[in-house]
């Protein structure tokens, strides 16, 4: 089966595909007519659509969010970004369209990212630490789902396998920063193992990539510091060690404005802030750039601090 993917949208293309539909809203115009905006997704990207006639013939049922729907529209432009204007749209046959249209992958096998992970844990010298780590990844209620997490729902290792390659990436970054600085080096490792476990529960990743209540009230540094009490109290960890993980996982966002309840107050804690955001942008850098012609420049990237990148 082929398939119309959204980076491959063109202006004025006739669409009659299959999507994931990642929000819908009903909203009315100035004269109160209402129309359906629509959010929808693959795993290429997202892409904003217009149902102008709310009562339009449909196929089949009514649709909701994260549902495949059958889309039959044009590829229009509204306020300098690619929309769809949708003619007819309902809930898809199965038969017809392939699951791995919708979810993006890991472009690197989860099993070599696990192993690295299980070696760099396997070389804490701290016995206890590294039975903290060890626990948690032979968790057969935590381990499967760090497997397959994505690292978000929207920016920085957005795909299936996306959280474990985020944290093998801020684990090895972590090591190589203890060669440079009198860090505790155990402690970091393990440190940078957890500091984001909390998004398997912030997030879901069925037919899109999507954010739970829990993910939406509470947050994965949060529930990050949650977990990791789980295996701090049945694995023995010294109250003063489990407190300063703990602050690690709390303060490795940096600022208050990214969500820190706390900025980073020891080595450690600040070496995790920094490993934790060097890989953040490097991701997202690659993903921009790769939007961009070389000698082109972006926009200011508001995600990025409004920065512009130069692609040589």
């Amino acid at each position: 089966m082929n398939h119309t993917f959204i980076s491959d949208f063109q202006k004025g293309q006739e669409i009659d595909d299959y999507y994931a539909v990642a929000k819908k809203t009903k909203r009315s115009t100035k004269n109160g007519s209402y129309f359906i905006s629509l959010t929808l997704s693959d795993r290429t990207g997202r892409v904003d659509a217009v149902v102008w006639n709310a009562t339009l013939t449909k196929f089949g049922e009514d649709y909701n969010e994260n549902q495949v729907v059958r889309v039959c529209g044009r590829v229009d432009e509204y306020d300098g970004k690619i929309q769809i204007v949708v003619e007819k749209i309902g809930i898809g046959d199965a038969t017809k369209y392939e699951a791995s249209w919708f979810l993006p992958q890991s472009p690197v096998p989860v099993d070599d990212v696990m192993k690295q992970i299980f070696s760099l844990v396997a070389s804490v010298k701290d016995e206890k630490l590294r039975l903290l780590g060890e626990s948690f990844l032979g968790s057969e209620d935590y381990s499967p789902n760090f497997r397959v997490a994505p690292g978000a729902v929207y920016l920085h290792h957005a795909y299936l396998g996306g959280l474990a390659a985020h944290t093998l990436a801020v684990m090895k970054f972590c090591d190589s920063l203890c060669q440079l600085y009198p860090l505790n080096r155990d402690l970091l490792i393990v440190a940078a193992l957890f500091h984001d476990v909390g998004k398997m529960v912030e997030n879901t990743w069925e037919l899109i990539f999507k954010r739970t209540i829990e993910g939406e009230l509470v947050g994965h540094l949060i529930i990050s510091r949650d977990i990791l009490r789980e295996f701090t109290k049945s694995t023995g960890i010294a109250p003063e060690v489990a407190l300063h993980l703990e602050h690690c996982i709390l303060s490795h966002h940096g600022q208050y404005l990214y969500g820190s309840p706390k900025l980073p107050m020891t080595r450690e804690a600040f070496a995790l802030h920094v490993a934790d955001l060097a890989d953040s942008r490097f991701e997202e850098f690659d993903r921009e750039l790769k939007n961009i012609a070389p000698g082109e420049s972006t926009e200011p990237i508001r995600y990025l601090d409004g920065i512009r990148l130069f692609n040589l």
